[in-house]
């Protein structure tokens, strides 16, 4: 295979590298990128909205997003990594894992093998071992790719494995093309600052071409939609009813019920105005949407809350529940009357006194 990237992002998608990365990989079309993610050092105990858009963002663009993953070099059971690797899967959708802290030593080859064996069973393809170092040849086969280089400097031009090579402060002019390759000018920093100055044209020349050109013809004409749902202090919350999902500029309903909180539509039309209904729980009612205009409605036979809004790329709509009363409908337009002609109208001022009209 061509050489590719290997991109330990670990920072919120809010961080400019997820917007460097989803450039490099939609200029380069042909470059194999792999990006890790790590949102709180692993999968986290539940979904963000947030990086589910950004994770699939990428994936969209043509690039692959694997799951970080701390083994404890050898020491994390079985079932505590599989637990891990379900939950990357059932969150994300990810396309594989990254073991770190992978024991080097002989006696944790069967555990890696079983991991490996486990997580292209839940129809995840790529599994990265991380030992840092060259490792004892039973390693071999255990896991799809193992990176054996993740130290200060780049490797001499007559190593052939993996390698994560930090520390670099500008790109050298010959490098070891392997497999997948990192090259970073500082130290371990993923979470801080994951993507060189260089990183580019570190790119372009992994690529060995310039940037595709545009296609022709309009540019992709699918954006990805996340409905989520949060507490009043921001704190996620999940299994809130998506009463529809509307396309106003066609005329047509993407859902009609039956979707709940999370819910990711990935292939919606980009630049078409989008119509999103969340109902009322309980004492929850829907108070606020983080996109569009919002408004109060009546909606699956009670109260809920809808959105108005263009999409005009990958988006993550939240929708914020609060306690108590929901927020008051506007007041009903004023009456007016239409006098019968003969009919007599009594009217009472403000200080009680009446007048009678006869039409």
């Amino acid at each position: 295979m061509a050489s590719g990237l290997l991109v330990p992002n670990y920072t919120y998608p809010s961080d400019l590298s997820w917007a460097r990365v989803l450039a490099v990989v939609k200029s380069y079309p042909a470059l194999p990128v792999v990006v890790i993610a790590n949102p709180n050092n692993g999968v986290g105990s539940s979904q963000d909205p947030v990086f589910l858009t950004a994770i699939k963002a990428l994936q969209l663009a043509g690039a692959k997003v694997i799951g970080y993953i701390a083994t404890g070099y050898g020491s994390k059971s079985l079932g505590a990594i599989e637990g891990e690797a379900s939950s990357w899967r059932s969150f994300y959708s990810v396309d594989g894992v990254f073991l770190d802290e992978f024991d080097g030593n002989a006696g944790s080859e069967s555990l890696y093998s079983s991991v490996h064996t486990f997580v292209h069973q839940l129809g995840m393809p790529l599994v990265f071992g991380n030992p840092g170092t060259s490792v004892p040849s039973s390693y071999n086969g255990t896991v799809d790719y193992l990176v054996t280089w993740e130290m200060g400097g780049v490797p001499p031009m007559t190593f052939k494995g993996n390698y994560i090579a930090e520390g670099v402060p500008s790109l050298p002019s010959n490098f070891p093309l392997p497999d997948w390759l990192w090259i970073l000018d500082g130290n371990n920093s993923y979470a801080v600052r994951p993507l060189a100055p260089y990183f580019e044209q570190l790119a372009s020349v992994v690529a060995g071409k310039a940037p595709a050109p545009p296609p022709p013809g309009p540019p992709s004409s699918t954006s990805a939609l996340v409905v989520s749902t949060q507490d009043a202090a921001g704190n996620p919350v999940t299994g809130f009813y998506i009463d529809s999902v509307v396309d106003m500029t066609a005329g047509t309903t993407v859902s009609a019920g039956g979707a709940f909180t999370p819910r990711t539509f990935p292939s919606l039309p980009t630049g078409h105005t989008l119509r999103v209904t969340v109902d009322d729980y309980g004492p929850l009612t829907v108070s606020a949407a983080s996109a569009g205009t919002f408004e109060r409605v009546t909606a699956g036979g009670g109260g809920g809350g809808r959105t108005t809004f263009p999409l005009t790329a990958d988006t993550a709509l939240v929708f914020t529940m609060s306690a108590g009363a929901p927020p008051p409908p506007p007041p009903p337009p004023a009456a007016t009357i239409s006098p019968v002609a003969g009919q007599s109208v009594k009217f009472v001022r403000p200080d009680g006194t009446t007048e009678t009209w006869k039409t």
